[in-house]
């Protein structure tokens, strides 16, 4: 009996083993999806508003495959004939650009500190670009954002918020550098991510109502133009080109993939907070994967 008691302590005591290893094993792959989510989160907003930019573009190469119908105004600006007006230019401002960015810097260099704290990455120099990240961050100059106040975020109450959480996220990756703690970065992070994030939905909602949706409108004048070239049919090459442009124009570009990543962000980062990264799992798949639709979704609006 005494053997069989050993034999049976023995066998729990295995067990327990096997238990902590498997945790001690499973920690560093949720906690390095959760940073690659993050980062391609960050991605899929830049992403998001180039798609935008492109969405114009595609009205702008309209206009130049119908440029040998064209007539200079006495300002010197160039319009194609058939009243289609100037050619469209760039919809999102490049201070705007610029102050979204300083929103995404931080939110990157987050999830970069959690692919460190993971361990499954090239720790030094990795921890010397977050740092320096993180430093920029909690030393953010919310001038930068001032350009949102008429762009997207609707109070000045709102913007000084958002502001602060950039400075605030900046001073909770460093922490968690000096920490290790992956849990204790989460539950700090938390507030300053949703406020940042609660920014980001703004502009971007802000940004749609902007750009429409359908740009026939710009395109179809044009492609006439072209397609019935009365010196001769159009090249091959501009038939493709003008056919991608058409079947792009009518594409919607709208902000709710990447905002169902940013809302995804928060839930994951939350459940790391309240249960650690083991028992975050599901949410965190849920969330890299909504990270990587919507990053996909805008970069193959750029191909087409």
């Amino acid at each position: 009996m005494a053997r069989r008691g050993n034999f049976g302590t023995l066998a729990v005591l295995l067990g327990l083993m096997a238990g902590f290893s498997a945790c001690t094993y499973n920690v560093q792959p949720a906690v390095t999806q959760f940073g690659n989510g993050v980062v391609t989160a960050q991605n899929s907003e830049s992403a998001y508003f180039s798609a935008l930019n492109q969405k114009r573009a595609n009205a702008s190469t309209a206009h130049v495959l119908a440029s040998r119908y064209v007539v200079v105004q006495k300002d010197g600006s160039v319009w194609v004939k058939g009243d289609l007006g100037p050619p469209p230019t760039t919809i999102v401002p490049q201070d705007v650009t610029d102050a979204v960015d300083g929103l995404l810097k931080p939110i990157q260099a987050y999830g970069q500190a959690m692919q460190a704290l993971s361990g499954d990455t090239s720790a030094t120099t990795l921890n010397t670009n977050v740092n320096n990240l993180a430093q920029q961050a909690s030393a953010f100059d919310t001038s930068v954002l001032q350009p949102l106040g008429a762009s997207g975020i609707p109070s000045a109450t709102q913007l000084n918020a958002v502001g602060k959480a950039v400075e605030d996220l900046g001073g909770v990756i460093i922490a968690a550098l000096i920490s290790t703690d992956v849990k204790a970065a989460a539950n700090n992070a938390q507030k300053p991510l949703s406020d940042i994030v609660n920014g980001l939905k703004a502009i971007n909602g802000y940004w749609s109502t902007q750009v429409p949706q359908d740009l026939r409108f710009y395109t179809a004048s044009a492609a006439v133009a072209v397609w019935n070239n009365p010196t001769g049919p159009p090249s091959w090459n501009e038939r493709v080109a003008l056919k991608g442009i058409w079947d792009a124009a009518a594409v919607p570009v709208t902000p709710d993939a990447v905002n169902k990543a940013l809302d995804a962000l928060l839930t994951a980062n939350a459940a790391i907070a309240n249960a650690g990264p083991v028992g975050a799992k599901v949410q965190i798949q849920n969330f890299a994967q909504l990270a990587s639709a919507a990053y996909a979704a805008y970069s193959s609006f750029l191909t087409k």
